[in-house]
């Protein structure tokens, strides 16, 4: 069976002279991204600007111009498009950017699914380059204009975590570091009002509470909000007529809908809409249905631990909650990380048992609060954990600022390397990665690298065991160990934006 995937078009109020038609066109072809783009944008833009370019009124002003543009192109698709100033900023489905004028193919630089153009000069803002993972669906700005909220489906913007949220610096261009609520599918839409980002789409769960579609989020530093508002259809109470272009056809009282297809080719597709007092405007597209594609790969772990907990380290946003050994004191949750506090020659483990896999690919941000002396000091993040024994990468910390990184199986050294320029203080962030992959034998990969610096082109170390007890699905965990001979005890390891997930 083939399912389309298919935009259509807003229609400016030239193509419907009467105002309530073009109301109703507004409402109809807005709602088909989704139902929830309609709340949001009812409750961040109660009154819209439109463009016309034949106003009846010789007084007003023309808003649109038959003059072609100059600006950027792209290789896929644009779902948002933001002014801020004289800047665009364009969220979408896409990989390459080309100047106006070159064929595709010439002249292109990747831009994964987010940019900004100058609205003067329609060029490409170089600088501006966040790399986002997955499909941005929506952008909002803040009231003053220095930040840009983006919303969609990615889990990663460059090296940093961010579950479907993120903010942007308007003046740096940099992503905001404090902003990083989590949800747990995608978001189709950002409304913003006073200090709250409006946030809808089909995620059920908001930075560990439940929000079924819609959710609020602080503007500074994205704490959830109390309002649960529900999705109830939008503004303008109307009917949709669907006919697929295949024979059948369908009404509804919402303006979203999904249909199968008998097979692959190209449909012309009707919708018309109909208000209470019997108006109607139709619309005609003709669209491509396609096999669908492979499901995308999704964490099956993460936590990017925004909560506050004094003992213990609670649940994280993805997988369930952490167990711990030893003492709980030596466990919290605050300021944006996870804490786990390690006397000389002690060890502490935290473990997810809710994440269990036979392939997985383990990122986490890590660092210490004071200066490592003596032996040094190892943080571990842990790729499969079965019954106490467990394969593992762990970021060796010296008192020279030397970092190693080293695979393990329990407490034995599979591979280890130094790693070339890389040295280490107290207060900096590292950024371990660890796939754990196959079975008889199973394969370990590893590399570390400074937060902000570019991730290695190349795993830094690898190895294979077939330890016959380790051959089978484990889970993950974080482990921290401070040498005996250490002179400054305890420590305290920081992790933050750990994402676990299908290798690729």
């Amino acid at each position: 069976m083939a399912t389309p995937v298919f935009v259509l078009p807003r229609r400016s109020v030239a193509d419907n002279p009467s105002p309530r038609l073009a109301r109703l066109a507004r409402a109809g072809w807005v709602g088909l991204a989704t139902v929830v783009a309609v709340v949001a944008a009812v409750l961040s833009a109660p009154s819209v600007a439109l463009a016309d370019s034949a106003p009846a009124d010789a007084a007003t002003p023309v808003t649109v111009s038959a003059d072609s543009l100059p600006t950027t192109q792209i290789n896929g698709v644009v779902w948002a498009q933001l002014i801020v100033g004289d800047t665009v900023y364009v969220g979408g489905e896409f990989t390459r950017s080309r100047p106006a004028g070159s064929a595709r193919g010439v002249n292109e630089v990747v831009r994964n699914n987010l940019l900004a153009y100058n609205l003067t000069t329609g060029k490409l803002i170089t600088s501006f380059n966040p790399n986002v993972n997955g499909a941005v669906r929506a952008l909002v700005a803040s009231a003053d204009g220095t930040r840009v909220y983006a919303g969609g489906g990615f889990t990663k913007v460059g090296s940093e975590t961010r579950f479907r949220l993120a903010a942007f610096d308007t003046g740096t261009g940099a992503l905001v570091s404090s902003w990083k609520p989590v949800v747990n599918a995608q978001v189709k839409a950002l409304g913003i009002f006073g200090n709250t980002v409006y946030a809808g789409g089909t995620f059920t769960v908001a930075s560990g509470q439940s929000r079924t579609m819609t959710a609020s989020f602080a503007t500074s530093n994205g704490a959830l909000g109390t309002w649960t508002g529900q999705p109830d259809g939008g503004a303008v109470n109307a009917q949709y007529a669907w006919a697929w272009g295949d024979g059948t056809t369908e009404r509804a009282a919402t303006a979203t809908a999904t249909h199968t297809y008998p097979g692959a080719g190209m449909y012309e597709v009707v919708l018309t809409v109909t208000d209470t007092a019997g108006a109607t405007a139709s619309d005609t597209q003709t669209i491509v249905a396609t096999d669908p594609p492979a499901p995308p790969i999704t964490a099956f772990a993460g936590d990017a631990f925004g909560r506050t907990i004094t003992r213990g380290l609670g649940s994280a946003d993805i997988a369930g909650p952490w167990t711990t050994t030893g003492s709980t004191a030596n466990y919290s949750v605050g300021d944006g990380v996870g804490k786990l506090q390690a006397a000389a020659g002690q060890t502490v483990n935290a473990y997810l048992p809710g994440a269990t896999s036979v392939d997985t690919d383990l990122t986490v941000s890590m660092g210490t609060q004071q200066a490592v002396t003596g032996g040094g000091t190892y943080l571990s993040a842990i790729g499969r954990r079965v019954e106490g024994n467990d394969y593992r990468a762990r970021a060796k910390l010296l008192a020279s600022g030397a970092v190693q990184v080293q695979l393990m199986r329990g407490a034995t050294s599979l591979k280890y390397l130094t790693v070339p320029g890389l040295s280490y203080a107290a207060g900096d962030q590292l950024k371990l990665r660890l796939q754990v992959t196959g079975t008889s034998p199973t394969t370990l990969k590893a590399m570390v690298w400074k937060l902000g610096d570019a991730v290695p082109e190349a795993w830094q170390v690898s190895a294979t065991d077939s330890t016959a007890a380790l051959q089978q699905a484990g889970s993950i965990g974080l482990a921290f160990y401070v040498s005996a001979s250490a002179t400054l005890s305890p420590m305290t390891a920081t992790f933050d934006d750990l994402i676990a997930e299908p290798s690729h």
